[in-house]
Formats: structure tokens, C-alpha cells, sequence
């Protein structure tokens, strides 16, 4: 088995990922080219990693000089990139290979859909993991947070940390509609770029959407047209390089459903699904104000409605 799961950043791959790591058949890596990897080494930050790192952790102590060696970051820009550079290939093909059966799960791959046909031999599954347009934007300008509350404690340092975030959250909040800039947590609007000419406005024109427009909406615009961007490429390579074994699994429909989507999975697998712990899933947010008809009209401008909720 080989099983690739791709989606934007705040989409529910972990969650997916973490549910088929359940499968001891598999080979589970996650997120292979995040460069948070270089730091595997450091044991402070591996211990509290642990859980999504610990296989390049074996890799790196079975033979550190070829881990290391064979180790390559996809960074931000990159990412619409079309296709992998050699030296991610050749990375690539190391992890594929170490394992008969092995899943991949990637926030950085969207634009590598062909190479990922070509280098699994045509064998592989592909898993595109989306949510709506409109709980992507919300995740990325509402960041989740702490929630604890302090009542009657010493104050600490952790309890600073708590109120700063209910205090940005609320910041947030009020100015979900009007920010044009800072929503950078996840890169997004370091790949989306600035205008006209950054790359990202190549596909974005591309998708059906005017560059001029969308880098003249509200971040809430902006970061649906790069949802809508992603989806439209992402769907196109995967049927056309994946045909029958590409899966395209909405988030919200998944938590839902997830025994569903995973018996889907495994009959295309043309595998015996195993007993699977499903209790770790539960229904999703909903986006800021629902309903609220700012929404309609971005999805309006961007030629997403059939996709808005």
C-alpha cells in the first residue's frame, strides 16, 4: 500500500494521518518536508514532537549520514512549484522504499501531483483532505488557542501566555473583515505574495479568478481565492495522474463520517480495513458568523458559492 494525503495547512490532515498511523501495516510519515525536521536531533524538541517525528528519528540513528544527506525541505515558495527538484525525488524515493506499505501525509505538495504519480510507480492512493472555504479562512484568521480559564490562581507565565491569546482572539474577531495583512501563522501570505506579479497570481488566474481583484480584497478574500487556487489544481492533476485511485474527502463530511471514508479508502486499497479508534474526531467549527452575508459576496467575486458551506 502506498498512500499519499494531501491538503492545505488547517485542513485536518494530522487528524486523517494520525487516524490511519492506526493501520500497523503502514509506514507513517508525516509532513516529510517540513524543515522543523532538521531539528530531530535536539532532544528537548523531539521529546514533545515525538508522536509526528519519532520514524525520521529512526531513520537518522540507523544511519545518520545518509538521513542527513538524503533529507530535503520543501520552503514556502516552493511550494507552487510545479513538480519536485531532483534532490526531492531522490528524498522522496528513500522514504517511499523504506517499506512495503507506507502513508505520507504533506501540506507542501499540491503542485507535485504528477511527480508523485511518477516516482510510486503508479500504484500509489492520492487523498486530497479540503475544508470549506469559508472554516479555511476562519482557521487561519482565528487561530485555535488555549482555552483554559485563570480563576483565583497565582499569576504565571503560562497564565500570561492564556490571556494573551483570548486577547488576540478577541482582537481577531473584531477584525476579521477589515484585515487586509497578518495572517502569516502558516505561510499562507508569504506564498500568496503581494500583487500582480508575485507566482501565486499565475494560478489564481489560472482557477478562473482576476490577480488584480483578489490582491484587492480583505485577508478573508484573499485566503479563499488561495483555497479555491489550490482545490482547482490539486483536482485536475489528481484525476488526471491518479484517475480511479484519486480520493477527494471533505473534512467536514469525514468527522461526520469517518468509517465511511475509510471503508471508501480500503476498497480502493483493495485491502481489509482494520478495526480503527474513530473517538478522536469531532465535528468541526463552523466558520466566524456563519451566515453572515459578507461571505456570499466574497464567494460571489471568487465564483465559490457552490463551495461556500
Amino acid at each position: 500500500m502506498r498512500i499519499f494525503i494531501l491538503g492545505l495547512r488547517r485542513s485536518g490532515t494530522t487528524i486523517f494521518w494520525k487516524t490511519l498511523k492506526q493501520d500497523k501495516r503502514l509506514h507513517s510519515y508525516n509532513e516529510p518536508f517540513n524543515p522543523l525536521i532538521r531539528r530531530i536531533g535536539e532532544d528537548d524538541w523531539f521529546s514533545a514532537h515525538r508522536a509526528y517525528y519519532s520514524e525520521y528519528r529512526d531513520l537518522m540513528e540507523a544511519d545518520e549520514e545518509l538521513f542527513w544527506r538524503k533529507f530535503q525541505a520543501i520552503y514556502e515558495i516552493q511550494e507552487i512549484q510545479e513538480g519536485f527538484s531532483d534532490r526531492q525525488k531522490d528524498y522522496l524515493e528513500y522514504l517511499l522504499f523504506q517499506a512495503a506499505d507506507v502513508q505520507l501525509e504533506s501540506t507542501r505538495c499540491h503542485f507535485k501531483v504528477r511527480d508523485l504519480a511518477r516516482i510510486s510507480g503508479g500504484e500509489a492512493i492520492l487523498v486530497h483532505l479540503y475544508r470549506t472555504p469559508s472554516s479555511f479562512a476562519t482557521s487561519h484568521l482565528i487561530p485555535s488557542g488555549q482555552q483554559i480559564r485563570i480563576l483565583n490562581e497565582k499569576p504565571s507565565k503560562k497564565h500570561l501566555l492564556i490571556h494573551r491569546n483570548e486577547a488576540r482572539k478577541i482582537l481577531n474577531k473584531a477584525m476579521f473583515w477589515l484585515r487586509k495583512t497578518g495572517y502569516d501563522n502558516w505561510a499562507v501570505e508569504t506564498v500568496l505574495g503581494d500583487g500582480n506579479k508575485a507566482p501565486m497570481a499565475h494560478f489564481i488566474e489560472k482557477s478562473g479568478m482576476n490577480p488584480k481583484e483578489v490582491y484587492e480584497l480583505s485577508a478573508v478574500g484573499k485566503l479563499m481565492a488561495y483555497w479555491k487556487a489550490n482545490y482547482c489544481k490539486i483536482e485536475k492533476d489528481g484525476k488526471e495522474f491518479f484517475g480511479d485511485k484519486y480520493l477527494s474527502v471533505s473534512f467536514e463530511k469525514f468527522c461526520r463520517d469517518p468509517i465511511s471514508t475509510f471503508r471508501k479508502l480500503y476498497r480502493v486499497l483493495n485491502s481489509t480495513m482494520p478495526k480503527f479508534d474513530f473517538s478522536a474526531i469531532h465535528e468541526p467549527n463552523p466558520p466566524f458568523q456563519q451566515f453572515n452575508p459578507r461571505w456570499m459576496k466574497i464567494a460571489r467575486i471568487l465564483e465559490l458559492r457552490d463551495f461556500l458551506y
